[in-house]
Parts: structure tokens; sequence; C-alpha cells
């Protein structure tokens, strides 16, 4: 099922995908890790390339 652009943040996303989701739509690439811990986010890093 195809979902727009727009009703993406509506879906039930991770607290990380929240987070680099607006990077998709950039003209960069990126590597990230987030560290979740018992289903909560603690930390994320991001190099942009």
């Amino acid at each position: 099922m195809w979902i727009p652009n727009e009703k993406l943040p509506d879906l039930n996303l991770w607290e990380g995908d929240r987070i680099f989701m607006p990077w998709l739509f950039q003209d960069k690439f990126f590597s990230a890790r987030f560290i979740y811990s018992n289903g909560k986010m603690k930390s994320y890093n991001v190099e942009f390339y």
C-alpha cells in the first residue's frame, strides 16, 4: 500500500523515524545510528555526506 509523504507522520512510528524522515527529502546522503533500550530512544548520531 502506498502512503503519501504528508501522511507518514500519522503512522505509528519509532521515535527515531520521526527524526530521520525529513532527512530523506534532502539532497544529502547520511548514515545514522539510533540507540534504543526497552523501546525508548536513548541517543542517536548522524553523519551527512
